[in-house]
């Protein structure tokens, strides 16, 4: 019967430690991964008002392209994708917040990133 109870403890050991491996696996780092992201922009040569956003990601977990974007003139907008274009309805200088998410596996972190932008 002792062997019996102690190889049950033995399974059951070890079932947990692979089921907590998996979860080690897909564990974020939320502290430092901000700094791998960047979101350029460019104007348009043809209309000064529109502008496209784009977001680069260096980092070693996946981007989760469903992006949603806060033009900072009232006008929200998620896409898919990592590059939108937006067109202001009037000059001046605009803050812009795009909300991002990486995963690893089931894991996720998401945070806002700005970038300022003028138009002309």
């Amino acid at each position: 019967m002792k062997k019996f109870r102690l190889g049950l403890v033995f399974t059951s050991m070890l079932l947990l430690t692979i089921s907590c491996k998996n979860d080690v696996e897909d564990i974020i780092d939320c502290l430092f991964e901000p700094a791998y992201i960047s979101v350029s922009t460019s104007v348009d040569e043809q209309n000064e008002k529109m502008v496209t956003f784009t977001v680069d990601y260096s980092g070693d977990y996946t981007l989760d392209t469903n992006i949603t974007w806060d033009f900072g003139d009232g006008n929200v907008k998620t896409h898919n994708g990592t590059s939108i274009t937006h067109t202001y309805s009037a000059s001046g200088g605009y803050k812009v917040i795009s909300k991002i998410t990486l995963r690893n596996g089931d894991a996720y972190c998401t945070f806002d990133h700005s970038t300022n932008v003028s138009v002309k």
